[in-house]
């Protein structure tokens, strides 16, 4: 079935420029990373002030909750065997698009996807919080993440059906923990009377999630290494 569903997105994708148009757009940063990011900002400040510390606590439980969940989806994709992503392997059968590098992630594993698990477990964290911006991130994180890195042979199905569900079970497993935990610190009115380090910080954090971690994750490779 993965070779079925494969071929078929991709041919769909290859035959219609203008569906290969708007998977090029769809894989740039700006689309698939960034939705997420402007809906927990959004719900930061949209709270009143009754229910704002115990949402803001939730929210940033969700920040954690991502960290978490793509070091997760790297370790396995460390740990387990190697799968070649279909643009690189010449019994899929698909048909690369122009616009993608063919060098691209080469030597990373595609099992299971990373962007899955991220992008699941971030959605499904916010609609804990919300479940109008939830909804939103989960759309967001199928038909914007998912379904362009299946299409141009970035991803097969199986990787980023494992990895759906390993996002959403690591956000539905940990977000009370986590909750109860930031709670517990008093992390939310620590940064709010202290705004100078508090929201510098909380950036660096949502900037880190919008990049995947690129940052650290290169960071932990050189160190490491």
């Amino acid at each position: 079935m993965d070779y079925e569903i494969l071929r078929s997105l991709n041919a769909w994708a290859a035959s219609n420029s203008g569906v290969s148009w708007t998977f090029f757009l769809f894989t740039r940063e700006v689309l698939k990373n960034l939705l997420p990011i402007v809906l927990f900002w959004g719900l930061w400040f949209s709270f009143s002030a009754e229910t704002r510390q115990s949402a803001r606590e939730k929210l940033l439980g969700v920040l954690l909750i991502g960290a978490i969940a793509i070091g997760v989806a790297r370790a396995l994709a460390s740990i387990l065997p190697f799968r070649t992503r279909p643009m690189h392997d010449p019994d899929a059968g698909v048909v690369v698009m122009d616009w993608l590098n063919t060098s691209l992630l080469e030597e990373w594993s595609a099992f299971p996807s990373d962007h899955a698990v991220l992008f699941f477990a971030l959605a499904i964290g916010l609609f804990q919080v919300s479940k109008r911006a939830g909804a939103i991130a989960l759309l967001h994180a199928g038909l914007i993440v998912c379904l362009p890195r299946i299409a141009v042979g970035l991803h097969w199905p199986s990787d980023i059906a494992v990895g759906t569900v390993i996002g959403i079970v690591l956000s539905l497993l940990l977000f009370r923990p986590v909750h109860a935990l930031i709670s517990r610190i008093g992390i939310v009115p620590f940064f709010e009377a202290r705004e100078a380090i508090g929201y510098p910080l909380l950036f660096l954090a949502t900037y880190e999630v919008s990049r995947m971690f690129h940052s650290v994750r290169q960071v932990m490779q050189f160190v490491l290494d």
